[in-house]
């Protein structure tokens, strides 16, 4: 069902960014399936990035820890006011006049919303800070105070022992979680195990499982997106045989600088042999720096690094052009999965193996701590996929004919916004 009525209404967009191309296809996908029933409806979308939205049709709103307290309007508001001005003030006698007093317009912005939507692909978990999961309570807590419909769209959801955590704060924050969580209208949990952490939290009735939203999501209308839709720019390929190599920062987090490089390293190495030419990319702005590093260590003739800043969508045309996908980011993979691209994925957690799983290619994750022999083992199925090409790509078609008959976009035919005067 698509609502074709001239309705008007403000939905808030949160856990998205321009820097990461995958939480910005799941913005843009979003965005897409909004305007597709809902044609006049504000939509903004919660940033902390400078962006030009110029040439897009949604706009942004700064929605700050301070924001979010002062809009709940409990007794902490005047002091948390106070203390934003404070700090305001403290910047201009600095000469710091960017931003000044922007936590009082953005409330002016995230009032009378009609429904929030969330797409955070991995926020809520402890392996993340005590403080980035204080903000998701925080801002469900908002919602609840506003009345305001909260939908969390398909995402992972971490363990929430939080065993790092002094008894105190732990049980609190556990407490304060599970409370905030069954607020929502709606959790898509991505995965089996996710569905398990919520249940562990006595997280329940608003949970459904629902595999990943750009793997389901077929096609985007961009008329939907930008003002005027630009072209798709994409770097010249000069090479027949190609295979992309795309690493991710929390692999050296985790596991060092000099882990991560040497298997990426040992890896690109085994391909040049093959006679492949290796492409070096980032699908996150924050990973540039590790590709730079792994083309300096690297550098040969059949090495080439990609600096340029594509979008989504040119992300996933450009990377349809490869054979081989060697990946640790989630959505680079997703992203050549649609494409019928087969994938070895360096896995920092468990999300990897089930959304692999859903098309049939569990055998390519390769867990850093599962075994000191990871390159050798990664060598292996490198060879074995590439003779197997052609039944690979079959594989993959058949199981994303059958997992894009999923919809988690059905719940939006339901929303109630007023008749516009």
């Amino acid at each position: 069902m698509i609502c074709e009525r001239n309705l008007e209404g403000k939905v808030l967009i949160t856990g998205g960014n321009f820097c990461n191309k995958g939480a910005q296809a799941m913005l843009f996908i979003t965005v897409d399936e909004l305007r597709k029933r809902y044609p006049n409806i504000d939509i903004l979308f919660q940033t902390g990035e400078d962006l030009n939205l110029a040439n897009f049709k949604f706009e942004y709103v700064r929605m700050t820890p301070d924001t979010v307290e002062m809009v709940c309007g409990d007794w902490m508001t005047l002091f948390v006011a106070i203390k934003r001005f404070m700090k305001d003030v403290l910047k201009y006698l600095m000469g710091r006049r960017k931003d000044l007093f922007s936590s009082f317009s953005e409330i002016k912005k995230i009032k009378n919303v009609n429904y929030i939507i969330d797409i955070s692909g991995y926020a809520i978990g402890d392996k993340w800070s005590y403080k980035q999961n204080l903000v998701y309570i925080k801002r469900l807590n908002m919602a609840k105070k506003m009345k305001i419909p909260f939908f969390f769209m398909p995402q992972t959801i971490g363990q929430l022992d939080f065993s790092n955590l002094k008894d105190r704060k732990k049980g609190q924050i556990k407490h304060n979680m599970s409370k905030a969580l069954n607020y929502a209208s709606v959790i898509y949990a991505r995965e089996s195990f996710s569905k398990c952490n919520l249940e562990k939290m006595g997280v329940v009735h608003n949970v459904v499982q629902m595999k990943d939203m750009v793997l389901l999501h077929k096609s985007v209308n961009w008329e939907n997106i930008f003002v005027d839709v630009p072209n798709v720019d994409l770097p010249v390929m000069k090479t027949v045989k190609n295979i992309a190599i795309v690493p991710n920062t929390q692999i050296v987090k985790r596991y060092g600088i000099e882990t991560a490089l040497k298997i990426y390293s040992d890896v690109m190495i085994y391909l040049i042999e093959l006679n492949y030419s290796v492409y070096i990319m980032s699908h996150s702005d924050e990973d540039l720096e590790v590709c730079k590093e792994l083309y300096t260590k690297n550098h040969n003739d059949n090495i080439y690094l990609i600096e340029t800043c594509l979008d989504c969508r040119e992300y996933e045309a450009f990377i349809s052009k490869f054979d081989l996908l060697v990946a640790s980011r989630y959505h680079a993979l997703v992203h050549a999965l649609k494409e019928e691209i087969p994938c070895i994925a360096i896995s920092w957690d468990e999300k990897y193996q089930e959304m692999m799983s859903w098309l049939g290619q569990e055998d390519c994750v390769f867990d850093i701590d599962s075994s000191n022999d990871i390159v050798n083992r990664i060598k292996c199925q490198i060879k074995d996929v590439l003779a197997n090409l052609v039944e690979r790509k079959k594989k993959i078609r058949k199981q994303l004919e059958i997992i894009q008959q999923e919809n988690c976009f059905g719940f939006l035919d339901d929303l109630q916004f007023p008749e516009r005067n």
